[in-house]
């Protein structure tokens, strides 16, 4: 049996877990499917995957180079099952 992994990364404390591709849609609102964890020659995050920490909702601010790491396909499959 195949156990495909995905990388998630959790928008309310900056942290990146592998977990199954099947347990994606069981996950609460704020994790980010990834294709790869961003690179860590990031001028701005350096690989942290945040620029910034939004005090209002007290959430991480994405860097641009997580944003082109976004697995969309898995995005766009979890909306369509809900």
């Amino acid at each position: 049996m195949n156990k495909e992994t995905l990388i998630c990364y959790n928008l309310f404390n900056a942290n990146y877990y592998n977990i199954l591709l099947n347990d994606f849609n069981l996950l609460p609102e704020g994790q980010i499917p990834l294709n790869k964890k961003p690179s860590t020659s990031c001028k701005k995050c350096y690989g942290r995957g945040y620029s910034g920490k939004n005090t209002t909702d007290f959430t991480y601010i994405p860097c641009l180079c997580l944003k082109k790491q976004i697995n969309v396909d898995i995005l766009l499959q979890r909306n369509a099952n809900i």
